[in-house]
């Protein structure tokens, strides 16, 4: 029962990973938008890259979290789908100001209907440097140069982008946190690197060929 409840980690990475395999998806349905081939094989290596890096070959069963975490990658593909048409289009300073504060008054409401206390005891240092990390720069300033950047690339190279989240994780636990990384999970982390230089590579080759 605790398993169909909360599923392991590695799991949850592996799936809400699978981002990267939906946003290609949602371009064409959405919008009916062509997806370059390369973008496809880089997202499809991308995922089996991520796979291993996050060991989820032991996904045995498919619960109410596997299910939770699933329609999260579905969202967020379809927040990085339109990103990339709405920062072309508008101000991306106001965009992100608005996401941002809609977001911050959800969460408030949410957690005083919900959470047993929506502001801590007490402030410590921990605390106050764990705000300033997760606030301004993994929320705030990777929001805004997400969407900046989203202007000059496509939704399919951003989501492969974002799989390097993962391994750029796992690098910093192994040299900062002392954790040791498995032959596969190296693998995983190479395999992934290069299905953005396929995606990358094979968009330029595309596009040269066009001209």
């Amino acid at each position: 029962m605790l398993h169909y409840l909360y599923p392991k980690s590695s799991i949850v990475a592996f799936i809400t990973g699978l981002n990267v395999v939906i946003v290609p998806m949602v371009v064409y349905l959405l919008f009916k938008q062509k997806v370059y081939i390369f973008s496809i094989i880089g997202a499809t290596v991308a995922a089996f890259g991520l796979w291993l890096l996050t060991g989820a070959g032991g996904l045995d069963s498919f619960g109410k979290g596997e299910f939770y975490s699933l329609l999260c990658a579905t969202f967020f593909a379809i927040h990085i789908v339109y990103t990339a048409k709405l920062s072309k289009r508008y101000n991306i300073f106001l965009l992100v100001s608005i996401e941002l504060f809609t977001v911050a008054m959800l969460s408030f409401f949410t957690s005083l209907l919900i959470d047993p206390f929506t502001f801590p005891k007490e402030y410590s240092y921990p605390l106050i440097l764990a705000l300033v990390t997760t606030v301004l720069f993994a929320t705030v300033y990777a929001l805004f140069m997400q969407t900046y950047m989203q202007q000059f690339t496509t939704p399919a190279k951003t989501a492969i982008i974002f799989t390097m989240e993962p391994a750029s994780a796992a690098v910093f636990s192994y040299f900062y946190a002392g954790e040791v990384l498995s032959t596969t999970q190296v693998a995983g982390a190479v395999i992934m690197i290069a299905a953005m230089l396929i995606a990358e590579i094979g968009s330029c080759y595309k596009s040269k060929s066009n001209l």
